[in-house]
């Protein structure tokens, strides 16, 4: 998948979202999240950064920017896979240094 296509379904996703539904994010591997379809990930990512008291909503090109930071931490390509490329073991949480968000 492009870039230009997850952001696409990102900005989609950041508009269609509505609450609930996934299971903790603190607590999915790179490997699980890989196994989601674009959209799931894109709510994974929206429930962890409220889970951390952020709101996705004010600001959305930090959301997206998490969206990405994930992605990449985890190998996830353009190639569809429903594996992690890298890191399939660790929590999507280690993609982000939460102590810069929000600054």
């Amino acid at each position: 998948m492009t870039v230009i296509k997850k952001m696409v379904i990102t900005a989609v996703a950041l508009l269609c979202f509505c609450a609930g539904g996934c299971s903790k994010a603190s607590s999915m591997t790179c490997d699980q999240y890989a196994a989601k379809s674009d959209k799931d990930q894109f709510l994974t990512v929206m429930n962890m950064i409220k889970e951390h008291g952020f709101d996705p909503y004010s600001n959305g090109g930090g959301t997206v920017d998490i969206f990405v930071k994930v992605g990449v931490f985890c190998g996830i390509g353009s190639d569809s896979s429903t594996a992690a490329g890298q890191n399939g073991s660790s929590s999507i949480e280690e993609a982000i240094d939460w102590s810069t968000i929000g600054k």
